[in-house]
């Protein structure tokens, strides 16, 4: 079975191997898949083990790179998941990164991100966090879309930035203003695999709360505005929590 979602407009095919693996090469397919269906990403979901309830997600970006981790798709994969009995209310979901606990609830689903890792201030309002993907979070005064795609297209590669945060593989970019309210954020995310602005990042939008949390002291939680829509990032003990809507299309 094969369905279409997104989490903000970040969208995806959800292919589902449940019941039954699909033989074909994974990368190839979401190359072909995601360029067809003009979606950002093919996410396959399936059984961690015969006997586990947790669900096992993999990523692929529509280049056919194999990501560790994508905060809308956990959120489409939780919902698909839910939809189809696979888990409950509340549920565990496998991806390279670790196991993810979620949560849905009237129609919005949170899931536990994870804590972020190897924060760096780079100088000059640039930082590094890993959360799940590695991001570059710029604080920009005003967020321009073709600028974002230029600066992020350049930047994403640089082999002295990525070198300095040891992430030689690219880093995903983050464009990020802070709102007059103090409690919102807006930003515009150039994605690695997909290379482009997309019209939200989970990741992204969790790394940049993150970072305007310990750069800009903004309290949690922070409503992180995307392109294609909102989602709120907490912190629960140190772990960040993001909460969206993933809908079907």
């Amino acid at each position: 079975m094969v369905k279409k979602m997104h989490g903000c407009g970040n969208s995806f095919l959800i292919v589902d191997e449940y019941d039954k693996k699909i033989t074909a090469n994974k990368k190839k397919y979401a190359i072909e898949h995601a360029d067809r269906e003009q979606v950002d990403g093919v996410l396959f979901v399936g059984k961690s083990s015969e006997r586990s309830r947790e669900v096992k997600m993999e990523i692929f970006d529509r280049d056919g790179t194999e990501e560790n981790m994508c905060g809308n798709g956990l959120r489409c994969i939780a919902r698909y998941s839910y939809d189809c009995g696979y888990i409950g209310e509340r549920g565990k979901i496998v991806a390279r990164d670790g196991i993810k606990n979620v949560e849905i609830n009237e129609g919005l689903i949170k899931v536990y991100m994870g804590k972020p890792r190897e924060f760096r201030d780079l100088g000059n309002d640039w930082y590094f966090v890993f959360t799940g993907i590695p991001h570059l979070v710029l604080i920009q005064k005003k967020l321009d879309l073709a600028n974002a795609k230029k600066e992020g297209r350049r930047l994403r590669y640089d082999k002295g930035l990525c070198g300095l945060v040891k992430h030689p593989e690219g880093v995903c970019v983050n464009f990020v203003k802070r709102n007059s309210d103090d409690k919102s954020i807006d930003i515009l995310t150039y994605e690695t695999g997909v290379e482009d602005v997309t019209s939200a990042c989970g990741t992204g939008s969790t790394a940049s709360a993150y970072v305007s949390h310990i750069a800009n002291r903004m309290k949690f939680p922070i409503q992180v505005k995307n392109i294609g829509g909102n989602l709120t990032i907490d912190s629960e003990e140190g772990e960040l929590t993001m909460t969206g809507p993933a809908e079907y299309l």
